[in-house]
């Protein structure tokens, strides 16, 4: 998993599958340490995540209830279909600020928003 800034933004790319175990852990642990700093915008880049398991889907859906707490945001972006449908499933799509790209993620974080 990396992360960078981008104007204040910090993208946080996971990479391979999201199964039980460390790789949520690392998530989980990076999301919330970010939070806990006060970092107002947060963009998780699925690009190069691959299966996400019911255990990463609740981190991230944490990730934006606890940032909403918090008056910060987190956006999801580039969300693969397979991503997609499970946000669907869970009804978290409607939840979520998924886009479909960095820069629409940005964008819409930093207050230009872009068509999703």
């Amino acid at each position: 998993m990396t992360s960078h800034d981008v104007d204040g933004i910090v993208i946080v790319s996971p990479a391979g599958p999201l199964h039980e175990g460390i790789e949520c852990d690392r998530l989980e642990g990076a999301l919330q340490a970010l939070l806990l700093q006060g970092v107002r915008h947060v963009v998780v880049n699925l690009a190069e995540a691959g299966h996400l398991s019911a255990r990463a889907v609740g981190v991230l859906a944490r990730a934006h209830a606890d940032a909403e707490l918090r008056g910060l945001r987190v956006a999801i972006s580039n969300p693969r279909p397979d991503h997609r449908q499970m946000f669907d499933i869970t009804g978290l799509a409607a939840v979520l600020d998924l886009r479909p790209s960095d820069t629409a993620a940005i964008a819409a974080l930093a207050g230009r928003d872009v068509a999703a």
